[in-house]
């Protein structure tokens, strides 16, 4: 069974962008449902990535990993080192969504090697348990962050093993010609075209919600995996807020 899905609950999550098992512990402790620990902007290596993801240990948080591009090296790494997902950032087609797919199931369904010497332990398991258990139990998402997504969200959504089809309204403007500007009207209507698509095709509707109001709205919307910031970004505001209150 999907651990991320599993609930009826929305499953919200943080992006994990600061190189720190220590900062991935605590936020795993704060109660989320899951990280997102950033291999495609942020300075994590797999070396780190792997104690993020044991960092998470004890805790219900998942640890999925976002990786630069589609099905690279990284997958294998991440997964082995225990992720319960991948993130696919800038999925266009549906080849490339059957590829990253791919990337993430054992044979005759994937293309994954046999070599989880690390996941099983995060989980509790012993090799063949793994086995048996990791396809059906990791979560694939794939980003919705270009035009040629949108062009092509049909097939795209028709992709056997997508567990959570993310819009990702910031990439969008940017790559829609509107640079900071989610809120730009074609944007809000892009993404409600693609919000009813995937919500009728039986995928996992996920997207990206900073504030809390917006994100209950979104939950009331059908989203049910939300991305609520990133954590750096939290240090940063309440820092500064901090400093404006004392020296103001």
């Amino acid at each position: 069974m999907n651990k991320l899905l599993c609930d009826k609950k929305s499953a919200l999550g943080m992006i994990a962008s600061i190189p720190s098992a220590a900062a991935a512990q605590a936020l795993a402790s704060a109660g989320f449902d899951w990280l997102m620990i950033d291999m495609e902007h942020a300075p994590i290596d797999s070396t780190v990535m792997h104690q993020m993801i044991m960092a998470t240990a004890g805790t219900p948080c998942l640890p999925i990993v976002r990786v630069p591009a589609g099905p690279s090296h990284l997958v294998k790494h991440a997964l082995d080192a225990g992720a319960a997902g991948i993130v696919f950032p800038m999925i266009c087609t549906a080849y490339e969504a059957e590829a990253a797919i791919a990337s993430t199931l054992y044979p005759p369904l994937g293309n994954r090697g046999w070599g989880p010497f690390f996941a099983p332990m995060r989980w509790r398991m012993t090799p063949a348990q793994y086995l048996e258990e990791a396809d059906t139990a990791l979560t694939r998402i794939v980003l919705i962050e270009h035009p040629d997504a949108l062009a092509n969200l049909d097939d795209i959504l028709s992709v056997p093993g997508i567990d959570v089809a993310l819009l990702a309204p910031n990439d969008l403007s940017l790559n829609m010609g509107y640079p900071g500007q989610p809120d730009h009207p074609q944007v809000v209507q892009a993404l409600s075209v693609a919000e009813e698509k995937i919500l009728q095709s039986g995928i996992t509707l996920g997207g990206v919600a900073t504030l809390a109001g917006a994100a209950r709205e979104k939950i009331r919307a059908g989203y049910r995996v939300l991305v609520l910031g990133y954590e750096v970004k939290f240090l940063v505001d309440n820092a500064r807020e901090l400093l404006d209150q004392v020296r103001n």
